[in-house]
């Protein structure tokens, strides 16, 4: 137990962490109640969610995307974005460095957790903006996590190298698999599901000690497998796909 607390504690350490900051602040943390939003705030950038969109392959490698929404909605957010989009766009290694190492420890007490060889590669920054049709600005952080999920013959195992994640009201995690693969575990049940993804709020779920835990078979039919309409976003929340 305590090893697995203390991948816990690294991850959300990784992930509250002020991912996109101005270089001189990289060391800064955010509070807890807010991952990354400290440091846009010092910015002029106040994110509004944050969105972790988990790609498993069928090899078990997984591709991480965290991503940090802001709604643009006048004029001085709009050109703090713009700031610092730029800077991030002409500088991204002064960006992704303290972020890889953050990664790399977090990846390391997974390992050590589930006895599987794991690895941090090809991390990177983007920032963009985004039309849907309201304007968003977007701060994203990718990399590649090997053997994130067991490999069990036809079955994956999606969940132990992340047990007990956090994750704020305003946060959401996104698991998506193959096509060629089904659910025929979640747990707990996803706040949202759509064909091969499915999908928890922190303001609607809380993961305990086991979860997530997610089982996909090759072939099967299951929870998450099947498309549901997905709800219009509403001018207080923002979409749940970027």
């Amino acid at each position: 137990m305590a090893t697995r607390d203390a991948v816990f504690a690294v991850l959300c350490a990784a992930l509250c962490v002020l991912a996109v900051v101005a270089p001189t602040a990289a060391a800064q943390e955010a509070p807890a109640s807010g991952p990354g939003v400290e440091p846009l705030v010092q910015q002029g950038v106040e994110p509004d969610s944050t969105r972790i969109v988990v790609e498993v392959s069928e090899s078990g490698d997984a591709r991480w995307e965290i991503q940090y929404w802001t709604r643009l909605d006048d004029e001085n957010t709009t050109e703090a974005f713009q700031t610092l989009r730029d800077d991030v766009r002409a500088n991204p290694d002064d960006y992704t460095s303290a972020f890889a190492d953050r990664i790399a420890s977090t990846v390391g007490a997974a390992e050590n957790t589930t006895g599987r060889e794991m690895t941090a590669t090809n991390v990177s920054v983007a920032a963009e903006t985004r039309s849907l049709p309201d304007s968003f600005g977007v701060v994203s952080y990718s990399f590649e996590w090997s053997n994130f999920a067991a490999v069990d013959g036809d079955r994956l195992v999606v969940g132990d190298a992340i047990e007990g994640f956090f994750l704020d009201s305003s946060s959401r995690l996104i698991l998506s698999w193959p096509d060629e693969y089904g659910a025929t575990t979640v747990e707990p049940a996803g706040d949202e599901t759509r064909e091969h993804t499915v999908i928890w709020r922190g303001s609607q779920t809380e993961f305990v000690s086991g979860e997530p835990n997610v089982v996909l078979e090759h072939g099967a039919g299951g929870p998450g497998t099947t498309a549901t309409p997905t709800p219009t976003p509403t001018d207080t929340e923002t979409p749940a796909t970027g």
